[in-house]
């Protein structure tokens, strides 16, 4: 690849209502009261989840410490619900119980919009499968009762058994969190935003948090 192609840009020209967009060497011109229209809504759903700063070699060093540290996450990274004859699918990375709802976190390093665009899918596909797929929804609530190791079953079930969910997607970037929405690129807030809906449709809740990256020599 060029450079050219690597950048990601955003800028507004001078005493204009339109933001030009860079992307995979293309410029895209995106309409001020467009982008508006996005951080207002994205933000709505924006939730901080008190997680740990990211100081580790990878998400799955990150996922396993979370759960060691707080005994309200279970880990499930690298576990798997697939129906029978499809590819591996993994439920969540952690989970945890969030008021009346069981709550899925799926982590990514990086606001790269390649990598957000397979966390977002991911958050979708597998929520849609565990509620509509009988077998997925055994294998998740096995996994779930494997990991307890004697803590209370009923609560960290229930919320499954009653199909209330809650979707978190965690993103770890050197950015700042307050910014919420906007740090992320435009297509990156386009396809959340879909996520989002799709996620309401199923009558899951969906919300998105930043988690601040300390670790040396990792993606922004």
């Amino acid at each position: 690849y060029n450079i050219f192609k690597c950048f990601v840009f955003d800028t507004q020209l001078h005493n204009t209502s339109e933001t030009y967009h860079l992307c995979d060497g293309s410029w895209y011109k995106v309409d001020e009261d467009y982008v508006t229209k996005l951080h207002t809504f994205l933000d709505l759903y924006y939730e901080d989840q008190n997680l740990p700063d990211y100081n580790h070699k990878t998400e799955g060093h990150y996922n396993v410490a979370v759960a060691q540290q707080d005994s309200t996450f279970i880990c499930l990274d690298t576990t798997d619900v697939r129906p029978p004859g499809q590819t591996g699918i993994e439920p969540c990375d952690l989970y945890k119980i969030s008021g009346d709802r069981a709550a899925l976190f799926h982590v990514k390093v990086s606001t790269r919009s390649s990598g957000l665009s397979h966390l977002f899918n991911q958050g979708i596909n597998s929520i849609e499968l565990i509620k509509l797929e009988p077998t997925v929804k055994q294998k998740f609530i096995a996994l779930i009762k494997g990991k307890l190791a004697g803590r209370n079953e009923t609560s960290h079930l229930a919320p499954i058994h009653s199909e209330s969910y809650k979707i978190v997607y965690v993103i770890i970037s050197r950015k700042d969190k307050n910014k919420k929405s906007d740090n992320l690129p435009l297509f990156s807030r386009i396809s959340l935003r879909r996520s989002i809906k799709s996620l309401i449709l199923m009558n899951v809740k969906p919300v998105f948090c930043f988690v601040k990256n300390t670790a040396a020599k990792q993606p922004a």
